[in-house]
Formats: C-alpha cells, structure tokens, sequence
C-alpha cells in the first residue's frame, strides 16, 4: 500500500475516495430518469461506453458493501477489547440517526411540496407520494424486516441491507479468518443459486424469505471485502508494474459491464457477482495509485458519501416535481447536483459526523486510553 495513501493511524485514503467516487456515481444514475435516458443514441452511446461506469449506481452499491466489509474487519481488529455489544451499539449509533433524520426531512419536503399546490402521483417520473401511516413508520424504524423502499425513500434498500448484514459480520470476519479464500468462493457459489430462488420464494412465501436470501446473496460482498482488508498488500504487490493499464481495464470492465437495470433477478445475482470481482480488483489497484488532486476530490466527496446517498434522491425528486414539467431536464439536472451536495454537506454536520464521534467513543469503550484503531470509519 503506497504510504502516501496512508495517514499516522493507516488510515487507507484511496478507500474514502472510492467512496465518495461511488455515491457521485449513484447519484448520476438515478439522474437519468430525468428525461436523459430518453435521448435515443446519446443514452445508447452512455451505456454502451466507458461513460457507463459513471452511471453504474448499483455497482457502486456493491462497491459500497465491499469497502463496509473492509472497514468492518478493520474496525473489530482495531477494538481492545472485542466486544460485540459495543460493536453493535456504534453500528447502530453510525447508521440509525443519519438515516431517520433523512426520512424526517423527506417526509416534511414533500408535505411542503404538496402545501405549495405542487400536484404529482406516486411513481410519476419514479417519484414518490409519500402516504404515512403507523405500519410505514414501524417498518422504517425497525429497518432490518422487509419494507417498502419506495414509501419515502427508495435508496434505503442498502442500507437496510447494511444494517442486518452488519449484525452478523463477527460471523462472517470469523468464517473468513477460519477458512480464507474458500469462505468467499462458497458464497460467490451461495449468491448464485440464490438467483433461481427468490422468484419461487416470492411465489410460495412472505417477503421474509426472499429477503432473507436477497440479504444472504449480498453479504457475498462483505465477505469479499473482509478477506481483502487480509490480503490487500499481498496481492497488490502480485500485479506486475507492466500488466497494470491492462488490469484497470478488465477491472473497469468486469465493474460497469456485468449489470443492466432492465434484468431478471437470476441474470443480476450473476451480473452482481461479476461486479463484485471487478470491485476488489478496484480496491487493489486503487491502493497502487499515490496520492494525487483526483483522489483528493474523492477523498473530500467520500466525507459526505453516507449524507449524499442518503439525500440524494431528495434533492432529485423535489427538483422534478418543481422543474420538470415548467424548466425541463436540464434544470432538474443542474438544480440537483449542487443543491444535494449541499444539503450533504448540511445534514453530515448536522447529523453524520456527530453519529460517527460516538460511534468511535463507543468502540474504544468511551475511554481515550482504551487501544482502538482510526484507520476507517466503517
């Protein structure tokens, strides 16, 4: 690992780049449902290009679940002691209030909207119409059951994903640790049986058991991410100086490539899996690169990726409801990307930066003597 990517504590701050790359990412996929993925061989010409990768925002989903599987083996080395009480305490403390201050503020922004005369149905331009009732709150505030996503906001998929898959990581750190390379592969082999699966359980059973298996095929990642935070300078140091162009661009490949959003869920758990490589090998080789102007934007939008995922598609959807039909595409693209990256901006300091300075003062036991590592904030 190049040290200039590390700070005192090892921090690794390509992982924060790629971060804050991957939220950017999301972001720019979900804005071409304002009208840009109908512009006929410009939208061809985006999906079947190099431009792809910066639309591809369920790969960077599951890039988002190999860096947390990373930071997590990172985080439970760091704690001397190990607890899994207080583990789980500063993964809840991490994710929880960033996550229901954003639907609070989701909820007020489209009561306001509706206030202010703005009339708009549920799905219109893939937006939603949010309608409250006690059964959407329970859902949203346990999280971890099957929900809705699309009731207030539909990218919290992943972080209900996060938040279950996190309560079982000590499982998956100790599977890895025992058992290495197998450990993964015998996942990679579970996600892939997994896709003829959910569509029969959705057939026979509750939502419960398909999102059991959706949850399962996604901890796929995690386990990737887990056996890299291991193995990273090892197999860095295996990719010849003279093959790297070449390895970016299969990696680069295998990322943006594997996916389309129009698949069945059989061809995407596949697709994911593919993906999921093409992630690691980007974790590897992003830990060649010295530090440089471009990671440094990375590294700075990466301080805010959590508060921009998560308001993102706010800021996308109030910019629609307003613009679209008055201003156009154009408008609702260039209102967005400055106004949620502002709003990010706001509701870290609000919100994610206070929930992550506890998170750390759990983790150490709240006692600045206890040993804990920095090197991520998972």
């Amino acid at each position: 690992m190049a040290s200039s990517n590390l700070t005192k504590t090892g921090r690794a701050h390509y992982l924060d780049s790629l971060r804050g790359f991957a939220a950017v990412s999301v972001m720019l996929s979900h804005l071409v449902v304002a009208g840009y993925n109908q512009l006929g061989w410009i939208w061809t010409a985006t999906i079947y290009s190099p431009v792809r990768i910066l639309i591809a925002g369920h790969q960077a989903v599951i890039l988002f679940f190999v860096l947390s599987g990373f930071a997590l083996t990172r985080m439970i080395d760091g704690m001397n002691p190990y607890s899994y009480l207080r583990y789980f305490a500063a993964r809840v403390v991490r994710l929880y209030p960033p996550y229901v201050a954003s639907l609070i503020l989701a909820v007020l922004v489209y009561f306001g909207l509706e206030r202010l005369g703005f009339q708009w149905t549920d799905r219109w331009m893939y937006t939603v119409h949010p309608q409250i009732d006690k059964n959407i709150i329970l859902e949203h505030a346990l999280l971890v059951g099957p929900l809705n996503v699309r009731d207030i906001n539909p990218v919290i998929w992943s972080i209900a994903m996060e938040m279950r898959i996190s309560i079982a990581f000590p499982i998956i750190l100790f599977l890895v640790r025992r058992f290495g390379l197998y450990a993964v592969v015998a996942m990679m082999m579970c996600s892939l049986a997994i896709g003829p699966a959910v569509p029969w359980a959705n057939a026979h059973y509750s939502s419960y058991v398909s999102q059991t298996l959706l949850t399962m095929h996604y901890s796929t990642f995690f386990f990737i991410g887990c056996w890299l935070s291991f193995n990273v300078d090892r197999l860095r140091s295996r990719i010849p100086q003279k093959h790297l162009v070449a390895v970016w661009c299969f990696a680069l490949a295998l990322y943006a490539y594997p996916f389309f959003g129009d698949w069945e869920i059989i061809a995407r758990v596949c697709g994911d899996v593919a993906v999921g490589v093409g992630a690691a090998l980007l974790v590897i080789l992003c830990s060649t690169v010295d530090d440089n102007a471009f990671l440094r934007i990375g590294r700075w939008l990466g301080k805010y990726s959590y508060s921009l995922y998560l308001n993102h598609i706010l800021v996308l959807f109030a910019a629609i409801i307003v613009f679209y039909r008055t201003a156009g595409s154009v408008v609702v693209w260039c209102v967005t990307i400055p106004a949620a990256l502002l709003l990010a901006m706001l509701m870290h300091k609000l919100f994610e930066w206070p929930a992550v300075l506890l998170s750390r003062k759990i983790v150490r036991g709240f006692s600045p003597r206890r040993a804990v590592t920095n090197r991520l904030d998972a």
